[in-house]
């Protein structure tokens, strides 16, 4: 359908909720926040405010 997407499996964890914080998913956050802001709709229509990285 056309839809970006990812989908990233850390070694030794499962889903979990949180920041990742001295875990193989450290900095996961950041990555999701890089992916969002690339895909983010630009037009006023989507209603959607822009997220950005630092």
């Amino acid at each position: 359908m056309g839809i970006p997407t990812e989908f990233h499996v850390y070694d030794g964890l499962g889903h979990g909720f949180g920041l990742g914080h001295g875990t193989v998913a450290d900095g996961w956050i950041n990555d999701a926040l890089k992916f969002w802001q690339k895909n983010m709709k630009t037009d006023k229509s989507a209603a959607i405010p822009p997220v950005y990285a630092d």
